[in-house]
């Protein structure tokens, strides 16, 4: 091989280390700078912080407890541990946090739907269907029915399971006619209608059977259903 040959190739060797020199130093600096740009510069810091799903809560108590600090990288917010203290909150059924870039923090809640509305001494206590008490309200929301226990108070947290259970059992049109449920002990339990019927339940056992047996038995005219014992059913006028 002549010498020009071997200064030709030596001089593409070097070319080609410099090429490679380049491309490593311009993906180092990119790197540097996305690392940068992420965690330290104020690019993707939170500048807002977004709730939904919230009635019984207001926005301000999510924030309050969220404490999605102001201006933090967005990239380094502790979203796990908004969700844990958010989802502390008593209302709370489900809660997911989640970035949107470049500013934004975004809190979605899912609420306890109100099941049953029980006298307490600041008006009623709300439970949901899996007997938690979120919140306290001074009336009774519309479309919930009232738990009337003959004035014990407090009620008996046995007996609020016993009547939750009920009514998860019960068909939606009838759940829907329901105004009252007059329940003095867990075996007299019974449903006031908004149409002036009544359901004698009795105890919560046989929920199943007497939810089969009240439904055959509705077919007919009546304004007292007595399904306490379900295999001797009554009806009266």
């Amino acid at each position: 091989m002549s010498l020009q040959a071997l200064q030709r190739r030596a001089a593409g060797a070097r070319s080609s280390r410099r090429k490679l020199l380049l491309v490593a130093g311009s993906a180092v600096v990119l790197v540097v700078t996305a690392v940068w740009a992420l965690f330290f510069s104020s690019w993707f810091t939170v500048t807002a912080v977004r709730v939904e799903g919230v009635t019984v809560l207001s926005a301000g108590d999510v924030l309050r407890v969220a404490a999605v600090r102001d201006g933090i990288p967005l990239i380094r917010f502790d979203g796990d541990g908004a969700e844990e203290r958010v989802g502390a909150l008593p209302p709370v059924e489900e809660v997911s946090v989640s970035r949107r870039w470049p500013h934004t923090v975004v809190i979605t809640v899912v609420e306890r739907q109100p099941a049953l509305a029980v006298p307490s001494a600041a008006g009623f206590s709300i439970y949901d269907g899996a007997g938690v008490a979120y919140t306290e309200v001074v009336a009774a929301p519309a479309g919930v029915p009232q738990l009337n226990s003959g004035g014990s108070d407090p009620v008996e947290s046995a007996l609020v399971e016993d009547v939750l259970s009920v009514l998860d059992a019960l068909p939606g049109p009838l759940l829907d006619r329901l105004v009252t449920v007059r329940a003095e002990t867990a075996d007299s339990i019974e449903l006031d209608l908004a149409d002036g019927v009544v359901v004698v339940w009795g105890s919560a056992e046989q929920t199943p059977r007497k939810v089969e047996v009240l439904t055959a038995l509705m077919q007919q005219p009546g304004r007292v259903y007595i399904v306490s014992a379900p295999e001797v059913p009554a009806i009266r006028e």
